[in-house]
């Protein structure tokens, strides 16, 4: 409302630069593998002290398939919110290996 009263401009044009070389390194090493799709690796606040909101059912997800070369082997039953493994070593091993973490889970 404001804004059609006064007499801003109602576009604004941004110039984005490209990223220096040592960026996109960094991206193709460390953002482009595990992406942002179904994880919240890169999205959320989190360090090795405290795991804040990072879920590590996702991040299994998306590791399995980049260390075993084949998909997940297990399967969320519907209408279920969780899914149980056989082995919590297995999730370990797969998580921490990712994200070079050293968690009790």
């Amino acid at each position: 409302y404001i804004l059609t009263l006064s007499d801003t401009p109602e576009h604004t044009m941004l110039r984005i630069l490209p990223l220096d070389e040592k960026c996109r390194e960094y991206n193709r090493k460390y953002i482009l593998p595990v992406g942002y799709e179904q994880n919240n690796l890169f999205l959320c606040n989190w360090s090795e002290d405290d795991f804040g909101d990072l879920d590590f059912y996702d991040l299994f997800d998306r590791f399995y398939p980049m260390m075993h070369s084949q998909p997940v082997p297990y399967i969320c039953l519907l209408y279920t919110s969780s899914l149980h493994f056989s082995s919590k070593g297995k999730i370990r091993s797969i998580v921490c290996s990712g994200v070079s973490l050293n968690v009790n889970i």
